[in-house]
């Protein structure tokens, strides 16, 4: 798997790629067969690859059946600070940013 990705570019380092394995139960619920929260590591601060690739031991392909897919979500970290009054400015979130490999 690859991919290319970064964080918000300041501030601690958080981020991460979350894949799970699903599968369909019945209509329509899936269940999470297999995760892994960190195949990729933490997000870097500038823009990098990210290549990780499972051998037939790693969970995600082990436990894979015929109509299983993959999940792929972004956990950028909790907000920084809670929501300020109206009116006042709100505290910076965490961001994280993925570009399409072409």
């Amino acid at each position: 798997m690859s991919l290319v990705w970064k964080d918000q570019g300041w501030g601690n380092r958080k981020g991460t790629i979350v894949v799970r394995l699903m599968r369909r139960r019945r209509l329509p619920v899936e269940a999470v067969v297999a995760e892994d929260t960190s195949l990729f590591g933490v997000a870097p601060h500038a823009w990098e690859d990210g290549l990780v690739e499972l051998d037939a031991a790693h969970p995600i392909v082990s436990q894979a059946e015929a109509g299983d897919t993959l999940s792929f979500l972004r956990n950028a970290g909790p907000l920084l600070a809670p929501p300020r009054e109206m009116g006042k400015k709100e505290p910076p979130g965490q961001d994280m940013l993925m570009q399409e490999r072409t």
